[in-house]
């Protein structure tokens, strides 16, 4: 007999090798998968073990006499027997297993895909309302004989968009019962619904919902309208503005629409844990950004009409206003400690 040839031994040891590395490192990153695996063997191997009895010539199956395993021959030909289909459902729990994590984070991805794509979207619609106004953003306040439905950003911008699914992010659900904070939503929940009018016909009826949030300073404010108090000097009124690629527009978000200053701060540890947020319209408006919605962060367009990802802690390095400073870094609570420093 001709002895295999040494490289070919080598080869086979190698590969054996490689096999063994192969598996050993699927039992080390599965250890509580295999190790279920091996408990539903060992049962089922112990339950399909035959009782053996002497009858003085021979040992005999008391369970399993030849007879009996004559009579169902046949139909072991044509069905599953108990252990086959218990190492089969143990092998599909096993691959579920592996397969369900790898799933979720495919889910979640394309979820944020969509979501960037409908931000863009709102980046277009944007730029045509732009194109349409001599290049500036809705007044944001009624006055200059506008009213208050198309001075507002949603109402401003509703001609130019005829899905209202533009307007909620594919993470977030609709809250199917009352908001414990009034109006806002939560990481995976969307704002609103809003109260109706009591009329049930007035205009903002038609803004029940959504999961997006729109920068407030971002608006051609007339000049003598008080603006909800805020300061007209850091109105961002035209879309053609320097630095546009860092000026938020629309954003993953737990309310409608927000002005944020250089003294708002993200959620403490007990407003993360509830998912419920303290802060009001102008005051602390951070806290409504500040939310882990899609890997550490949010998405969100940029008045230069880009979309990205937008990390918690990078919020505060976009200039939300004329003239926000960029470069404050706030005192964080605890729960941000894992989150990227920007």
């Amino acid at each position: 007999m001709v002895s295999p040839p040494k490289d070919a031994i080598s080869g086979g040891l190698a590969c054996l090798r490689a096999s063994l590395v192969r598996v050993l490192a699927v039992l080390k990153a599965r250890p509580v998968e295999i190790k279920a695996l091996i408990t539903v063997l060992l049962i089922v191997c112990r339950a399909g073990a035959p009782i053996m009895r002497s009858n003085g010539k021979s040992w005999v199956n008391v369970l399993n006499p030849p007879e009996r395993r004559r009579a169902h021959a046949i139909r072991r030909q044509q069905a599953f027997t108990l252990i086959e289909l218990l190492v089969v459902i143990a092998i599909i729990a096993l691959l579920m297993a592996v397969l369900l994590p790898a799933l979720r984070r495919a889910k979640r991805q394309t979820q944020a895909v969509i979501c960037q794509s409908n931000l863009k979207q709102w980046g277009l619609v944007f730029s045509l309302y732009a194109h349409d106004n001599e290049d500036s953003f809705p007044q944001g306040y009624q006055g200059n004989g506008v009213n208050a439905e198309d001075a507002w950003i949603l109402g401003a911008t509703l001609p130019y968009y005829k899905e209202l699914e533009l307007r909620m992010c594919p993470s977030s659900k609709p809250i199917d019962r009352p908001s414990a904070e009034g109006l806002r939503g939560g990481t995976f929940t969307d704002w609103g619904p809003f109260p109706n009018s009591p009329s049930g016909r007035e205009w903002y009826d038609a803004y029940a919902t959504g999961s997006y949030g729109f920068n407030e300073w971002c608006a051609d404010v007339p000049a003598r309208a008080s603006w909800w108090g805020l300061n007209h000097d850091n109105a961002i009124r035209k879309i053609s503005v320097k630095g546009a690629s860092n000026i938020p527009l629309v954003l993953d978000s737990v309310f409608v629409d927000t002005a944020v200053r250089e003294t708002d701060a993200a959620p403490s540890n007990d407003e993360h844990e509830r998912d419920v947020y303290s802060a009001s319209w102008n005051n602390n408006a951070m806290k409504f950004y500040s939310i882990d919605r899609h890997r550490g962060g949010i998405n969100a367009v940029f008045v230069d009409m880009h979309a990205q990802h937008v990390g918690i802690k990078q919020l505060r390095r976009l200039r939300w206003h004329k003239n926000f400073d960029t470069s404050l870094t706030p005192a964080y609570d605890t729960w941000l400690d894992s989150y990227k420093d920007y």
